[in-house]
Protein backbone atom coordinates (compact mmCIF):
# COMPACT_ATOMS: atom_id res chain seq x y z
CA UNK A 1 0.00 0.00 0.00
CA UNK A 2 1.09 3.52 -0.76
CA UNK A 3 1.59 5.68 2.35
CA UNK A 4 -1.18 8.21 2.96
CA UNK A 5 -0.09 11.56 1.54
CA UNK A 6 -0.83 14.38 3.97
CA UNK A 7 -1.09 18.16 3.82
CA UNK A 8 -1.02 20.31 6.96
CA UNK A 9 -3.00 23.48 7.61
CA UNK A 10 -2.20 25.82 10.52
CA UNK A 11 -3.56 29.24 11.47
CA UNK A 12 -3.55 31.81 14.25
CA UNK A 13 -5.92 34.74 14.48
CA UNK A 14 -4.22 37.87 15.78
CA UNK A 15 -0.95 39.69 15.23
CA UNK A 16 -0.78 39.84 19.03
CA UNK A 17 -0.41 36.08 19.22
CA UNK A 18 2.98 34.43 19.02
CA UNK A 19 4.01 33.29 15.53
CA UNK A 20 5.37 30.19 17.27
CA UNK A 21 1.75 29.08 17.60
CA UNK A 22 1.82 27.93 13.98
CA UNK A 23 5.06 26.01 14.47
CA UNK A 24 3.56 24.26 17.49
CA UNK A 25 0.49 23.28 15.48
CA UNK A 26 2.64 21.90 12.66
CA UNK A 27 4.80 20.00 15.16
CA UNK A 28 1.76 18.29 16.66
CA UNK A 29 0.48 17.39 13.20
CA UNK A 30 3.86 15.94 12.23
CA UNK A 31 4.02 13.82 15.38
CA UNK A 32 0.52 12.50 14.74
CA UNK A 33 1.34 11.63 11.11
CA UNK A 34 4.53 9.83 12.18
CA UNK A 35 2.61 7.72 14.70
CA UNK A 36 0.26 6.63 11.92
CA UNK A 37 2.97 6.01 9.35
CA UNK A 38 1.67 8.75 7.07
CA UNK A 39 3.76 10.84 4.67
CA UNK A 40 3.89 14.62 5.13
CA UNK A 41 4.27 16.53 1.87
CA UNK A 42 6.64 19.42 2.61
CA UNK A 43 5.34 21.40 -0.36
CA UNK A 44 1.82 21.26 1.06
CA UNK A 45 2.17 22.80 4.50
CA UNK A 46 -0.13 25.83 4.54
CA UNK A 47 0.14 28.70 7.04
CA UNK A 48 -2.27 31.59 7.62
CA UNK A 49 -0.73 34.08 10.05
CA UNK A 50 -2.76 36.74 11.90
CA UNK A 51 -5.93 35.86 9.94
CA UNK A 52 -9.34 35.34 11.54
CA UNK A 53 -11.10 32.03 11.05
CA UNK A 54 -14.50 33.72 10.78
CA UNK A 55 -14.14 34.05 7.00
CA UNK A 56 -12.95 31.82 4.18
CA UNK A 57 -10.97 34.45 2.26
CA UNK A 58 -7.58 33.40 3.64
CA UNK A 59 -4.56 33.19 1.30
CA UNK A 60 -3.10 29.88 2.48
CA UNK A 61 -6.52 28.29 2.96
CA UNK A 62 -7.51 29.30 -0.59
CA UNK A 63 -4.32 27.66 -1.91
CA UNK A 64 -5.07 24.53 0.11
CA UNK A 65 -8.57 24.18 -1.35
CA UNK A 66 -7.29 24.89 -4.86
CA UNK A 67 -4.72 22.10 -4.50
CA UNK A 68 -7.30 19.73 -3.02
CA UNK A 69 -9.60 20.13 -6.03
CA UNK A 70 -6.85 19.91 -8.63
CA UNK A 71 -6.91 16.80 -10.80
CA UNK A 72 -5.27 14.70 -9.57
CA UNK A 73 -5.06 15.94 -6.01
CA UNK A 74 -1.49 15.83 -4.63
CA UNK A 75 -2.64 14.61 -1.19
CA UNK A 76 -5.22 12.27 0.33
CA UNK A 77 -5.66 13.79 3.78
CA UNK A 78 -5.40 17.16 5.54
CA UNK A 79 -4.12 17.24 9.13
CA UNK A 80 -5.26 20.16 11.34
CA UNK A 81 -4.60 20.73 15.02
CA UNK A 82 -8.25 21.36 15.95
CA UNK A 83 -11.57 22.38 14.37
CA UNK A 84 -11.22 26.08 15.26
CA UNK A 85 -8.11 26.34 13.05
CA UNK A 86 -10.15 25.40 9.98
CA UNK A 87 -13.08 27.74 10.62
CA UNK A 88 -14.82 29.65 13.39
CA UNK A 89 -18.10 29.46 11.48
CA UNK A 90 -20.09 26.25 11.90
CA UNK A 91 -21.84 26.41 8.51
CA UNK A 92 -18.61 27.19 6.65
CA UNK A 93 -16.71 24.41 8.41
CA UNK A 94 -19.31 21.75 7.58
CA UNK A 95 -19.53 22.94 3.99
CA UNK A 96 -15.76 22.71 3.56
CA UNK A 97 -15.72 19.18 4.92
CA UNK A 98 -18.57 18.13 2.63
CA UNK A 99 -16.80 19.49 -0.45
CA UNK A 100 -13.56 17.76 0.48
CA UNK A 101 -15.40 14.49 1.01
CA UNK A 102 -16.80 14.80 -2.48
CA UNK A 103 -13.23 15.23 -3.73
CA UNK A 104 -12.21 12.10 -1.82
CA UNK A 105 -10.09 13.93 0.78
CA UNK A 106 -10.36 13.39 4.52
CA UNK A 107 -9.57 15.80 7.35
CA UNK A 108 -8.08 14.69 10.67
CA UNK A 109 -8.26 16.98 13.70
CA UNK A 110 -5.45 15.96 16.02
CA UNK A 111 -6.55 17.50 19.35
CA UNK A 112 -10.12 16.22 19.16
CA UNK A 113 -9.30 12.88 17.49
CA UNK A 114 -11.85 13.47 14.74
CA UNK A 115 -11.49 11.87 11.31
CA UNK A 116 -14.04 12.94 8.70
CA UNK A 117 -13.95 9.41 7.29
CA UNK A 118 -15.70 8.02 10.39
CA UNK A 119 -19.46 7.82 10.90
CA UNK A 120 -19.38 9.86 14.12
CA UNK A 121 -17.46 12.74 12.53
CA UNK A 122 -20.52 14.84 11.63
CA UNK A 123 -21.85 14.82 15.18
CA UNK A 124 -18.47 15.61 16.74
CA UNK A 125 -17.74 18.42 14.21
CA UNK A 126 -21.16 19.97 14.83
CA UNK A 127 -20.61 20.04 18.60
CA UNK A 128 -17.07 21.44 18.39
CA UNK A 129 -18.03 23.80 15.55
CA UNK A 130 -20.85 25.24 17.65
CA UNK A 131 -18.42 25.88 20.50
CA UNK A 132 -15.96 27.55 18.08
CA UNK A 133 -18.70 29.81 16.66
CA UNK A 134 -19.94 30.84 20.11
CA UNK A 135 -16.39 31.58 21.22
CA UNK A 136 -15.80 34.22 18.55
CA UNK A 137 -19.19 35.86 19.21
CA UNK A 138 -18.55 36.03 22.94
CA UNK A 139 -15.05 37.36 22.28
CA UNK A 140 -16.55 40.18 20.20
CA UNK A 141 -18.93 41.12 23.04
CA UNK A 142 -16.14 41.13 25.62
CA UNK A 143 -13.88 43.22 23.38
CA UNK A 144 -16.65 45.78 22.86
CA UNK A 145 -17.35 45.89 26.58
CA UNK A 146 -13.66 46.48 27.32
CA UNK A 147 -13.43 49.31 24.78
CA UNK A 148 -16.59 50.89 26.21
CA UNK A 149 -15.05 50.85 29.69
CA UNK A 150 -11.89 52.55 28.41
CA UNK A 151 -13.84 55.31 26.68
CA UNK A 152 -15.99 55.98 29.74
CA UNK A 153 -12.83 56.27 31.86
CA UNK A 154 -11.43 58.90 29.50
CA UNK A 155 -9.02 56.74 27.52
CA UNK A 156 -8.76 56.38 23.76
CA UNK A 157 -10.42 53.33 22.18
CA UNK A 158 -7.82 52.98 19.44
CA UNK A 159 -6.85 54.29 16.03
CA UNK A 160 -5.14 57.45 14.86
CA UNK A 161 -6.79 60.84 14.49
CA UNK A 162 -5.13 63.75 12.70
CA UNK A 163 -4.43 66.57 15.13
CA UNK A 164 -3.66 64.31 18.08
CA UNK A 165 -0.96 62.03 19.45
CA UNK A 166 -1.64 58.71 21.17
CA UNK A 167 0.18 58.49 24.51
CA UNK A 168 0.57 55.05 26.09
CA UNK A 169 0.46 54.63 29.86
CA UNK A 170 0.15 51.63 32.18
CA UNK A 171 -3.57 52.33 32.62
CA UNK A 172 -4.30 52.80 28.91
CA UNK A 173 -3.89 55.10 25.92
CA UNK A 174 -4.98 58.72 26.02
CA UNK A 175 -4.80 61.48 23.42
CA UNK A 176 -3.16 64.87 23.49
CA UNK A 177 -3.18 67.65 20.92
CA UNK A 178 -0.42 67.78 18.32
CA UNK A 179 0.02 71.54 17.91
CA UNK A 180 1.54 71.41 14.42
CA UNK A 181 -1.29 69.27 13.07
CA UNK A 182 -3.84 71.34 15.01
CA UNK A 183 -2.76 74.39 12.98
CA UNK A 184 -3.62 72.52 9.78
CA UNK A 185 -6.99 71.46 11.22
CA UNK A 186 -7.91 75.05 12.10
CA UNK A 187 -6.84 76.21 8.67
CA UNK A 188 -9.06 73.61 6.99
CA UNK A 189 -12.05 74.79 9.03
CA UNK A 190 -11.25 78.43 8.26
CA UNK A 191 -10.96 77.73 4.52
CA UNK A 192 -14.28 75.91 4.56
CA UNK A 193 -15.94 78.73 6.52
CA UNK A 194 -14.67 81.25 3.95
CA UNK A 195 -16.39 79.38 1.13
CA UNK A 196 -13.65 77.07 -0.16
CA UNK A 197 -14.89 73.73 -1.51
CA UNK A 198 -13.56 70.36 -0.40
CA UNK A 199 -11.71 69.97 -3.69
CA UNK A 200 -10.08 73.41 -3.44
CA UNK A 201 -8.96 72.73 0.13
CA UNK A 202 -7.39 69.40 -0.85
CA UNK A 203 -5.64 70.87 -3.90
CA UNK A 204 -4.31 73.79 -1.84
CA UNK A 205 -2.83 71.53 0.84
CA UNK A 206 -1.25 69.28 -1.79
CA UNK A 207 0.20 72.26 -3.67
CA UNK A 208 1.81 73.46 -0.42
CA UNK A 209 3.03 69.90 0.31
CA UNK A 210 1.36 69.78 3.71
CA UNK A 211 1.86 66.25 5.13
CA UNK A 212 -1.35 64.22 4.76
CA UNK A 213 -2.97 62.17 7.56
CA UNK A 214 -2.04 58.80 6.05
CA UNK A 215 1.07 58.76 3.87
CA UNK A 216 1.33 55.63 1.74
CA UNK A 217 4.28 53.28 1.56
CA UNK A 218 6.63 54.10 -1.26
CA UNK A 219 5.18 57.52 -1.98
CA UNK A 220 4.18 60.71 -0.27
CA UNK A 221 0.61 60.86 0.96
CA UNK A 222 -1.97 63.15 -0.62
CA UNK A 223 -4.96 65.08 0.63
CA UNK A 224 -8.27 64.16 -0.97
CA UNK A 225 -11.75 65.77 -0.68
CA UNK A 226 -13.17 62.80 1.24
CA UNK A 227 -10.50 63.13 3.95
CA UNK A 228 -11.24 66.85 4.27
CA UNK A 229 -14.96 66.13 4.57
CA UNK A 230 -14.40 63.57 7.33
CA UNK A 231 -12.34 66.08 9.28
CA UNK A 232 -15.03 68.75 9.00
CA UNK A 233 -17.53 66.33 10.53
CA UNK A 234 -15.25 65.07 13.32
CA UNK A 235 -16.82 66.33 16.58
CA UNK A 236 -13.59 65.64 18.46
CA UNK A 237 -12.18 68.89 17.06
CA UNK A 238 -15.04 70.73 18.79
CA UNK A 239 -14.33 69.08 22.17
CA UNK A 240 -16.92 66.33 21.96
CA UNK A 241 -16.38 62.56 21.60
CA UNK A 242 -19.22 60.50 20.11
CA UNK A 243 -18.49 56.80 20.48
CA UNK A 244 -20.43 53.69 19.45
CA UNK A 245 -22.16 55.28 16.48
CA UNK A 246 -21.44 52.24 14.29
CA UNK A 247 -21.07 48.52 14.58
CA UNK A 248 -18.95 46.46 12.24
CA UNK A 249 -20.17 43.18 10.83
CA UNK A 250 -18.36 40.74 8.58
CA UNK A 251 -19.55 39.99 5.09
CA UNK A 252 -20.67 36.34 5.17
CA UNK A 253 -17.90 33.98 4.08
CA UNK A 254 -15.18 36.65 4.25
CA UNK A 255 -13.13 38.60 6.76
CA UNK A 256 -14.21 41.95 5.27
CA UNK A 257 -16.07 44.24 7.64
CA UNK A 258 -18.72 46.81 6.81
CA UNK A 259 -20.11 49.52 9.09
CA UNK A 260 -23.75 49.64 10.14
CA UNK A 261 -25.16 52.62 12.07
CA UNK A 262 -26.39 52.16 15.62
CA UNK A 263 -29.50 53.95 16.93
CA UNK A 264 -28.70 57.28 18.66
CA UNK A 265 -29.79 55.93 22.05
CA UNK A 266 -26.76 53.59 21.99
CA UNK A 267 -24.25 56.40 21.38
CA UNK A 268 -21.93 57.65 24.10
CA UNK A 269 -21.51 61.43 23.88
CA UNK A 270 -18.69 62.65 26.12
CA UNK A 271 -17.27 66.10 26.74
CA UNK A 272 -13.56 66.40 25.86
CA UNK A 273 -12.66 70.08 26.17
CA UNK A 274 -8.99 69.21 26.53
CA UNK A 275 -9.08 67.95 22.92
CA UNK A 276 -10.81 71.01 21.46
CA UNK A 277 -9.05 72.50 18.41
CA UNK A 278 -11.76 74.71 16.85
CA UNK A 279 -14.15 77.07 18.58
CA UNK A 280 -17.91 76.59 18.72
CA UNK A 281 -18.30 79.70 16.58
CA UNK A 282 -16.07 78.35 13.81
CA UNK A 283 -17.68 74.89 13.99
CA UNK A 284 -21.17 76.40 13.67
CA UNK A 285 -20.13 78.63 10.78
CA UNK A 286 -18.64 75.70 8.84
CA UNK A 287 -21.65 73.42 9.34
CA UNK A 288 -24.14 76.13 8.51
CA UNK A 289 -22.38 76.56 5.18
CA UNK A 290 -22.16 72.79 4.55
CA UNK A 291 -25.91 72.42 5.13
CA UNK A 292 -26.53 75.37 2.80
CA UNK A 293 -24.41 73.79 0.05
CA UNK A 294 -26.15 70.47 0.58
CA UNK A 295 -29.57 72.03 0.07
CA UNK A 296 -28.54 74.02 -3.01
CA UNK A 297 -26.87 71.20 -4.91
CA UNK A 298 -28.95 68.35 -3.52
CA UNK A 299 -25.96 66.13 -2.84
CA UNK A 300 -26.86 62.76 -1.43
CA UNK A 301 -23.97 62.06 0.90
CA UNK A 302 -23.76 63.58 4.36
CA UNK A 303 -21.38 66.50 4.04
CA UNK A 304 -22.13 67.13 0.38
CA UNK A 305 -19.46 65.26 -1.51
CA UNK A 306 -20.72 64.08 -4.87
CA UNK A 307 -24.06 63.20 -6.40
CA UNK A 308 -25.21 59.63 -6.65
CA UNK A 309 -24.82 59.62 -10.42
CA UNK A 310 -21.12 60.47 -10.06
CA UNK A 311 -20.40 57.59 -7.69
CA UNK A 312 -22.37 54.96 -9.62
CA UNK A 313 -20.29 52.48 -11.65
CA UNK A 314 -19.72 53.15 -15.35
CA UNK A 315 -18.97 50.66 -18.10
CA UNK A 316 -15.18 50.95 -17.78
CA UNK A 317 -14.98 51.90 -14.11
CA UNK A 318 -11.64 50.76 -12.65
CA UNK A 319 -10.32 49.52 -16.01
CA UNK A 320 -8.83 52.69 -17.50
CA UNK A 321 -5.49 53.92 -16.17
CA UNK A 322 -3.84 57.35 -16.24
CA UNK A 323 -0.66 57.21 -18.34
CA UNK A 324 1.18 59.63 -16.03
CA UNK A 325 0.35 58.67 -12.42
CA UNK A 326 -1.14 55.20 -12.91
CA UNK A 327 -4.37 56.09 -11.12
CA UNK A 328 -7.74 54.69 -12.16
CA UNK A 329 -9.70 57.03 -14.46
CA UNK A 330 -13.21 58.03 -13.35
CA UNK A 331 -16.00 60.35 -14.46
CA UNK A 332 -14.72 63.76 -13.34
CA UNK A 333 -17.18 66.18 -14.94
CA UNK A 334 -20.59 66.40 -16.55
CA UNK A 335 -23.00 64.56 -14.29
CA UNK A 336 -26.20 65.43 -16.07
CA UNK A 337 -27.35 68.31 -13.85
CA UNK A 338 -26.98 70.93 -16.60
CA UNK A 339 -27.00 68.73 -19.66
CA UNK A 340 -23.20 68.47 -19.97
CA UNK A 341 -21.78 65.19 -21.24
CA UNK A 342 -19.91 63.07 -18.71
CA UNK A 343 -16.15 62.91 -19.22
CA UNK A 344 -13.48 60.49 -18.08
CA UNK A 345 -10.36 61.97 -16.51
CA UNK A 346 -7.69 61.52 -13.86
CA UNK A 347 -9.17 62.04 -10.37
CA UNK A 348 -5.77 62.83 -8.86
CA UNK A 349 -5.50 65.82 -11.20
CA UNK A 350 -9.14 66.84 -10.81
CA UNK A 351 -9.58 66.49 -7.07
CA UNK A 352 -6.07 66.59 -5.62
CA UNK A 353 -3.95 68.54 -8.09
CA UNK A 354 -1.09 66.03 -7.79
CA UNK A 355 -1.09 64.78 -11.41
CA UNK A 356 -0.27 66.83 -14.51
CA UNK A 357 -2.69 64.93 -16.76
CA UNK A 358 -5.46 67.44 -17.42
CA UNK A 359 -6.86 65.60 -20.44
CA UNK A 360 -10.50 64.49 -20.33
CA UNK A 361 -12.46 62.42 -22.83
CA UNK A 362 -16.26 62.35 -23.39
CA UNK A 363 -17.76 59.19 -21.99
CA UNK A 364 -19.80 58.27 -25.09
CA UNK A 365 -16.87 58.78 -27.49
CA UNK A 366 -14.36 56.84 -25.36
CA UNK A 367 -16.70 53.94 -24.70
CA UNK A 368 -17.70 53.69 -28.37
CA UNK A 369 -14.06 53.49 -29.46
CA UNK A 370 -13.20 50.87 -26.85
CA UNK A 371 -16.25 48.73 -27.61
CA UNK A 372 -15.52 48.88 -31.33
CA UNK A 373 -11.95 47.73 -30.70
CA UNK A 374 -13.14 44.90 -28.45
CA UNK A 375 -15.66 43.82 -31.06
CA UNK A 376 -12.97 43.49 -33.72
CA UNK A 377 -10.61 41.70 -31.31
CA UNK A 378 -13.12 39.28 -29.80
CA UNK A 379 -15.62 38.42 -32.55
CA UNK A 380 -13.15 36.38 -34.56
CA UNK A 381 -14.00 32.77 -35.57
CA UNK A 382 -11.10 31.20 -33.67
CA UNK A 383 -11.88 33.23 -30.55
CA UNK A 384 -15.55 32.23 -30.66
CA UNK A 385 -14.63 28.57 -31.16
CA UNK A 386 -12.31 28.68 -28.14
CA UNK A 387 -14.96 30.37 -25.98
CA UNK A 388 -17.60 27.79 -26.93
CA UNK A 389 -15.15 24.96 -26.28
CA UNK A 390 -14.30 26.28 -22.81
CA UNK A 391 -18.00 26.84 -22.04
CA UNK A 392 -18.82 23.25 -23.00
CA UNK A 393 -15.97 21.92 -20.85
CA UNK A 394 -17.12 23.91 -17.81
CA UNK A 395 -20.72 22.83 -18.38
CA UNK A 396 -19.69 19.17 -18.51
CA UNK A 397 -17.65 19.56 -15.32
CA UNK A 398 -20.63 21.09 -13.49
CA UNK A 399 -22.92 18.31 -14.70
CA UNK A 400 -20.48 15.66 -13.42
CA UNK A 401 -20.29 17.46 -10.08
CA UNK A 402 -24.10 17.63 -9.76
CA UNK A 403 -24.36 13.94 -10.68
CA UNK A 404 -21.87 13.00 -7.97
CA UNK A 405 -23.70 15.07 -5.37
CA UNK A 406 -27.00 13.44 -6.31
CA UNK A 407 -25.43 9.99 -5.87
CA UNK A 408 -24.19 10.95 -2.41
CA UNK A 409 -27.65 12.20 -1.42
CA UNK A 410 -29.26 8.98 -2.72
CA UNK A 411 -26.82 6.88 -0.70
CA UNK A 412 -27.60 8.86 2.45
CA UNK A 413 -31.32 8.45 1.82
CA UNK A 414 -30.93 4.69 1.46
Amino acid sequence: MKPTRCAIYARYSSDRQSPLSIEDQIRKCREFATSKGWQILEDHIYRDEAVSGAGMDRPAFTSLIRSAFSNPSPFDLIIIDDTSRLSRNLADGLQIVEKLRFAGIRITYVSQAIDTGSEQADVLMTVHGLVDSLYIKELGKKTHRGLEGRVLRGFHAGGRCYGYRNVKTEEGVYQETDEQEAIVVRRIFEMSASGKSLKVIARTLNAEQVPSPRPRRGRKGEWCPSAVREMLYNTRYAGKIVWNRSRYIKVPGTNKRVARPRPPEEWHVLSAEHLRIVSDELWTKVHTRLEHVKKIYGYDRPGGMVSRSATSPYLFSGLLVCSICGGKLTIVSGRGKRGHAARYGCPRHRYRGTCANEMTEPQDRLESRLLEGLQHAVLEPEVLDYALERFQAELNAQLRKMSGELNVLRQRKD
